[in-house]
């Protein structure tokens, strides 16, 4: 499972700064691994911290979801 990701730089903004985000406390969600919890820090400064109380999935959604806009 995925615990942490780094991003360096962002693309739209040109701003350049490390943001990392940690995922944490995981509980499975109708058999699927869901991260309950976590938290972004950017260049050594906690930006954010979350914690997730509730998940639902949708029983289905209909494949245009998934359609290329183009």
């Amino acid at each position: 499972m995925l615990s942490r990701f780094l991003l360096t730089g962002d693309p739209l903004t040109g701003v350049h700064a490390t943001i990392e985000t940690r995922l944490g406390k995981y509980e499975e969600i109708d058999s699927i691994p869901v991260p309950m919890a976590f938290s972004a820090t950017s260049d050594g400064t906690k930006m954010l911290e979350v914690e997730i109380t509730r998940v639902e999935f949708k029983d289905s959604l209909p494949a245009s979801t998934f359609a290329n806009p183009m």
